[in-house]
């Protein structure tokens, strides 16, 4: 690997991390080199010239396959939308030499040129930064960390910044916000008071009690509770929003490059290895080698061609032979069969170098009115400070587009949660966890297998044929689940699993069991295992997009998209909706509107 921006210290430390890659487990030790490019900027030279290379490539293919489109040239925006993103995966398909990752990511969720506020991180450091850049668009939420959760350490760190404060410094206003109605009505059982239905006027009474603080302490933990604060004053200037959005961006890009760096290193330490103990074993009989790979829909066209050959003994054959190259060297200690061809030279796999067209491929607008779907409107008037588009309601509720929807339907009687993505992956993941981690043949990397290093993903989890080798495991879970008690599965499965890495759940305390248990019990069976058979179908294509908010109120469910001013709603939104009502769901789009702009 040429590793470039480093110097000699810092090179040394690469060097000592990447070899922790043989013992350390693949999500860890991504994590850690991750965190590593994002504080050095270096930059792995193969890499970038193979990303140069294929972006060329495809932008090229892109343009051609618009031009000899029918569809195309007579298409609506939206449908435009659809055909450019079929174009796009069969541009990256087309490609001769690939890596075994996210493409997409690594192709065109490029960050920005722009470094990361330098002086922020010089001060804060790159994980107290990290953190408060992920919970920063709910600046005023009052964040509930246990000590178990292996975000509390980081949060107490935040506090020694100055950038969080805990326990009762929050104001009381804030803790009560965080307290679900029946916590409010606990607080005040010793008092004649009719029984609270909304938060508001219970928020109202309740900071009203002298005693209200000690109160609170009887049923909250001020230890766990934290809330965020805005930087210092002199870097009022930074723009938080754009900093946390090029953060995620370059976040989700440098950690696919990690991962692929982690990977390249290991699979290449051990097969070096590997080498060396066969030669010295070797003898003076026939021998010749082959390359293995891991399937024929992983490995690219390249790496297939290469292991049509054998190569002689003394061909320095050495894998990867590019950039996330799952090849395996095979020693055959017997004579070639004559029908073999052999080759005296190692394979070379390489992208051409192309010049890249002259103007970037069409792409379509999207914001475009959605009248297909139930629309509702609220009304809030949008703050002017960094980060974040923030709204305030009259009540005196300020939060996100998404934080201001969730309060005013509860509100107005509605319970509710903001998951987005994230609470049906894991969902997913806590209810086909046999299926997830089933032994599938070639699903799992060998040598982590050998060397029983655990693995947070199968393979093929983004490929189509994650579902199409598993159908019958999961034919069979469905049919458990239609006839068991799908809500005990959940808390089983998660109360004998909880903190063991599984790709699909990113945060284990995002979601806590009481809300997941809440949700399942609330929605239909049929709906919910609809919903996570799609994901389990196609997981690569359907991980995006579903709804913000789920809100319910009595036997009524509506899985809501919320949308602010100027914000259209993306395919993978609207595929999710449509599959939502289709399957009988209620489905809104609620879109907050500047009360004062005309």
């Amino acid at each position: 690997m040429a590793v470039t921006g480093l110097n000699r210290e810092q090179a040394e430390e690469l060097k000592r991390l990447l070899d922790r890659g043989y013992s350390e487990g693949s999500y860890q030790h991504t994590q850690q080199i991750t965190e590593f490019l994002l504080r050095t900027h270096a930059r792995w030279g193969e890499l970038e010239d193979y990303i140069d290379r294929a972006r060329a490539l495809c932008e090229r293919s892109i343009a051609y396959q618009q031009r000899n489109s029918s569809e195309w040239k007579t298409a609506g925006e939206r449908d435009q939308q659809d055909l450019l993103s079929e174009f796009r995966k069969a541009a990256i398909q087309s490609l001769d030499v690939r890596p075994c990752g996210d493409l997409m990511v690594l192709l065109e969720d490029v960050p920005d040129n722009e470094m990361l506020d330098d002086p922020l991180l010089e001060q804060y450091g790159i994980e107290a930064l990290q953190l408060y850049l992920r919970y920063i668009s709910s600046l005023n939420r009052v964040h509930i960390v246990p000590a178990e959760s292996y975000e509390r350490a980081g949060f107490e760190g935040l506090v020694q910044l100055g950038l969080a404060r805990r326990g009762t410094e929050i104001p009381v206003e804030d803790i009560l916000e965080s307290c679900t109605l029946k916590t409010m009505n606990d607080l005040v059982t010793d008092l004649s008071v009719s029984p609270f239905r909304r938060k508001r006027p219970a928020i109202d009474y309740l900071v009203t009690l002298p005693d209200i603080q000690a109160r609170l302490g009887s049923q909250v933990a001020f230890r766990e509770i934290f809330q965020l604060l805005p930087l210092p004053e002199r870097f009022g200037h930074i723009d938080l929003e754009k900093l946390a959005q090029r953060w995620r961006h370059k976040w989700r890009h440098t950690h696919e490059v990690a991962d692929l760096m982690h990977r390249t290193y290991v699979f290449g330490g051990w097969a070096a290895r590997n080498r060396a103990n066969i030669l010295s074993m070797a003898g003076t009989g026939p021998m010749y080698w082959t390359l293995d790979y891991v399937r024929d829909d992983v490995a690219c066209p390249s790496c297939r061609r290469a292991a049509e050959v054998g190569y002689r003994q003394n061909v320095a054959l050495r894998v990867p032979l590019h950039p996330g190259c799952r090849c395996g060297v095979n020693p055959r200690f017997e004579l070639p069969p004559d029908s073999l061809k052999m080759s005296s030279v190692p394979p070379h796999c390489q992208l051409p170098a192309v010049p890249k067209p002259l103007s970037s491929p069409v792409q379509p607008h999207t914001d475009m009115p959605l009248v297909m779907f139930h629309t509702e409107t609220i009304q809030a008037r949008k703050l002017s400070q960094h980060g974040k588009a923030r709204f305030a309601l009259p009540d005196g509720f300020e939060g996100t587009v998404e934080e201001i929807a969730l309060h005013q339907y509860q509100q107005a009687g509605w319970h509710g949660v903001w998951g987005e993505n994230d609470l049906w992956w894991m969902v997913m993941a806590l209810l086909f966890w046999d299926v997830y981690f089933a032994d599938v043949v070639g699903a799992w990397d060998p040598l982590l297998k050998q060397t029983g290093l655990a693995s947070d993903m199968p393979r093929d989890l983004f490929l189509p044929e994650f579902y199409e080798r598993r159908q019958h495991l999961i034919a069979d879970r469905m049919a458990n689940l239609r006839t068991t008690d799908v809500c005990a599965e959940l808390t089983a499965s998660y109360t004998t699993r909880i903190g063991v890495p599984c790709r699909p759940i990113e945060r284990w305390d995002k979601f806590p069991l009481e809300v997941l248990r809440e949700i399942v019990s609330r929605l239909p069976c049929n709906l919910l295992l609809s919903v996570l058979q799609r994901l389990l179908e196609n997981f690569n294509e359907h991980r995006r997009g579903l709804p913000d908010l789920l809100l319910w109120q009595d036997d009524r469910h509506v899985w809501a998209e919320v949308k602010g001013p100027g914000d259209a709603v993306s395919v993978p939104q609207q595929q999710w909706l449509s599959f939502l009502r289709d399957h009988g769901a209620e489905t809104w789009i609620i879109r907050v509107v500047d009360s004062q702009s005309s």
